[in-house]
């Protein structure tokens, strides 16, 4: 017969240790390629195990983590099941470190109207503190004139400049305590891997 082993009687230090070991990740989470809906509500098998094992590792899944975003022209996912999901709020304000690569802008004004006013309500009710963007080298091109313009005065539609006075205003935010954007190139054509980019290049904003 084979007993249990009484985790919970454990000291809170141990299991502190323990739930970091089997929760915090080395590299970061995506929020853009997973199972629909397995980040909304249960991130890991852990928090299925009792009521009090998901208090207790929560927010330490969340806060301790850095995750990444993949934009592309569409992006139903990010919009149905996690970063711009309603479901996926409480869950977006733990997060700590936040990873964003900018293939497409997305369509219309997924940028501007769904993407940027996210970010920005993690950071001022939230916990976001460090933000990097990186953004494929063919629009980082034409950005630089505009990363190097004033906001103010800047009303209106101005095209695609609209999505970088935006992103710079939010890398400007006086919360975040590290703000980084970079650009990088694709050496696999239209594949979205991680091996598939070189040439990145950083600029801080802190």
């Amino acid at each position: 017969m084979t007993s249990s082993f009484p985790f919970l009687d454990l000291p809170t230090e141990i299991r502190s240790k323990i739930y970091t070991y089997l929760l915090v990740s080395n590299s970061p989470i995506s929020l853009s390629h997973t199972i629909p809906g397995s980040l909304t509500y249960y991130p890991s098998t852990l928090h299925l195990s009792c009521l009090q094992l998901y208090i207790e590792t929560r927010t330490l899944f969340w806060s301790s983590n850095t995750f990444s975003l993949t934009i592309l022209r569409s992006n139903i996912f990010l919009q149905e099941w996690t970063l711009l999901s309603a479901l996926f709020l409480a869950n977006r304000r733990l997060i700590r470190s936040l990873k964003i690569q900018i293939y497409r802008w997305g369509s219309g004004r997924f940028f501007l109207d769904e993407l940027i006013p996210v970010v920005e309500d993690m950071i001022l009710k939230g916990e976001l503190r460090r933000l990097e963007v990186l953004v494929e080298g063919k629009y980082w091109r034409d950005g630089n004139r505009w990363l190097n313009v004033g906001l103010e005065g800047l009303d209106g539609d101005v095209g695609e400049g609209s999505n970088w006075i935006a992103l710079k205003r939010v890398l400007k935010d006086p919360d975040l305590e590290v703000a980084r954007l970079g650009t990088f190139s694709i050496c696999g054509g239209d594949g979205i891997r991680e091996e598939d980019i070189t040439d990145v290049v950083y600029r801080d904003f802190r």
